[in-house]
């Protein structure tokens, strides 16, 4: 019956982005399509979500609800991956030959699990995760660290309606930590390295949902400087700050195509209370810098939320999460709103999908857990027939 339901939910789903057309040609009808090796990397939070990967994939940072607390907090975290041994018939001249029989330890590109996560955000703070630095030595996320005081956090939940997340971090700023490997290495085990000394942004109002260009010369994020939660650009340095989006509603969750020549990102303008995802091309000016937008337009319109747009790492196909409330699954089109495609069909709810730098795996927030707890998997993915 599940199947059923949602085989027909799936092609009656036409109105997500305007017509039959637009779906796959070769619809998914379950996971294994798309997903393989699948494993769960976190446990022990009432939620975890909004995950990013390092540039070279070897880390992960993402946001969590502690059992027992209300706050969320951002995490580093080392992924697993299985090491295989081989004999090695590399001979220099100028080293001395290995002996008889002695292996070589080799990483392989498959996960097995995830290192211990180390919280840097500190007590009495909510949080939003962020992204790495293009060569990987800095950090940026949102903290309401400069305030000091306790929020009344709502729980992430899992989009059905997405959470207004200016209740969970009001009075929140962009943060800045460079060398943040080093203070992980020599943080004791249990202990919180506070990561959150040097904010970006002003301390009052909104500032999240921070991302980096590719180039590494911007920091897009949202706010609501303007009254409203929009979508705005500064320097990596915090100076220099434009509006990129300024609608009549909501607008988060920016994601650049690895290029950084486009931006998808989700909005509310339509006034009905759901969610739709945009896309825009970015517009720079003589001096290279970032200048605004052009040639928006959105890619999805039909019932339900559509959230969490994030870009593959092949630069033409985007995943997001949509559906019905606390039943939304991941979802994948092309950059064009295209060959929509449903990729996780698990019981509750699948959101905040993030591939990895080389487009091998899927990182994902799902209830699909024993005790309906929202925790972390990850997957291999392969781009499905006709995508």
């Amino acid at each position: 019956m599940r199947f059923l339901l949602g085989f027909f939910l799936l092609i009656g789903s036409a109105g997500i982005i305007g017509c039959a057309p637009e779906h796959n040609p070769f619809p998914t009808r379950e996971e294994r399509e798309c997903l393989s090796d699948l494993h769960q990397l976190t446990a022990g939070f009432s939620e975890a979500g909004e995950a990013r990967f390092s540039p070279d994939g070897d880390w992960i940072m993402f946001q969590g609800i502690p059992t027992g607390e209300s706050d969320p907090q951002v995490y580093l975290a080392k992924l697993e991956y299985v090491w295989v041994e081989h004999k090695s018939s590399f001979r220099p001249v100028y080293a001395t030959p290995l002996p008889g029989g002695m292996t070589i330890p080799e990483k392989t590109d498959r996960i097995r699990g995830l290192g211990r996560p180390v919280r840097i955000t500190p007590e009495h703070s909510s949080n939003r995760s962020g992204c790495f630095s293009v060569d990987g030595n800095s950090i940026y996320f949102a903290s309401t660290a400069a305030n000091a005081g306790p929020s009344a956090a709502d729980p992430l939940t899992s989009a059905a309606t997405p959470p207004d997340d200016r209740k969970t971090t009001q009075g929140s700023a962009i943060f800045r930590a460079d060398g943040w490997l080093g203070a992980i290495a020599a943080s004791e085990p249990g202990k919180i390295v506070d990561l959150a000394r040097h904010p970006l942004t002003g301390t009052t109002g909104f500032n999240s949902h921070c991302i980096l260009t590719p180039d590494g010369h911007s920091v897009l994020f949202a706010s609501d400087r303007s009254g409203n939660v929009d979508l705005f650009a500064m320097r990596a340095d915090g100076t220099g700050c434009i509006p990129l989006v300024t609608s009549a509603g909501d607008d988060q969750s920016p994601s650049l195509s690895p290029d950084g020549q486009h931006l998808v990102y989700r909005s509310d303008r339509s006034g009905d209370g759901r969610f739709q995802i945009f896309f825009a091309e970015l517009r720079f000016g003589p001096d290279g810098a970032i200048a605004g937008l052009q040639n928006e337009h959105r890619l999805t319109d039909g019932q339900g939320i559509h959230t969490g747009p994030v870009w593959h790492a092949d630069g033409k196909h985007l995943l997001f999460s949509a559906g019905p409330p606390g039943e939304d699954d991941i979802q994948l089109m092309t950059a064009e709103g295209k060959r929509l495609t449903r990729i996780t069909f698990s019981r509750g709810a699948d959101d905040q999908p993030v591939v990895s730098p080389d487009g091998k795996f899927l990182m994902w927030s799902s209830r699909r857990t024993s005790d309906k707890s929202k925790q972390l998997f990850i997957a291999r993915l392969n781009l499905p027939k006709g995508s």
